[in-house]
């Protein structure tokens, strides 16, 4: 299924951008407009781009010790404060992504990012990190999904880790 890169307006008016895979470009508006989007721009993502990605991402990548949980600690504050703020959580990684200091748990996110944009949910791609995501994480994770209290599960999560 080939794979779009896309500009789109939600509906407080920001503008997002992000990649999905699509049978075209109107298949790709409409799980666009599903998600309470509307698509400005699409492209066909560039095969040297996708050859660059990773195709499995960092799966052998472990955070562990002081500094791997203080890691996990600022990621689940700051995943907290962005869910309720309303931002999206592709967006939330993202951001994550950047002010991540580890660059094996930078690709974790990114990675993360890159399967919730393909469909999956936040406790599917998480599930795919046993190393760096606890059974334990992943249910708080998939009740805060289940609930709609995503930012309340990163909460939590962050207050165990303390």
């Amino acid at each position: 299924m080939p794979i779009f890169n896309y500009q789109a307006i939600d509906q407080g008016g920001r503008s997002l951008s992000g990649t999905m895979p699509a049978q075209d470009e109107s298949n790709l508006e409409q799980r666009l407009k599903e998600a309470g989007l509307w698509l400005t721009e699409a492209t066909l993502h560039s095969p040297k781009g996708a050859a660059r990605a990773p195709k499995t991402g960092p799966r052998g990548f472990k955070l562990s010790g002081r500094r791997g949980r203080r890691e996990m600690i600022d990621f689940c504050t700051l995943m907290t404060f962005q869910l309720r703020s309303g931002i999206s959580v592709v967006k939330a990684l993202d951001v994550a992504a950047q002010d991540c200091k580890s660059p094996g748990f930078k690709g974790v996110l990114t990675d993360l990012q890159r399967q919730i944009e393909s469909g999956l949910q936040l406790h599917e791609a998480l599930a795919k990190y046993p190393k760096v995501f606890s059974s334990h994480f992943l249910s708080i994770v998939k009740a805060g999904e289940a609930t709609g209290n995503q930012p309340e599960a990163f909460d939590d999560l962050r207050q165990y880790l303390e």
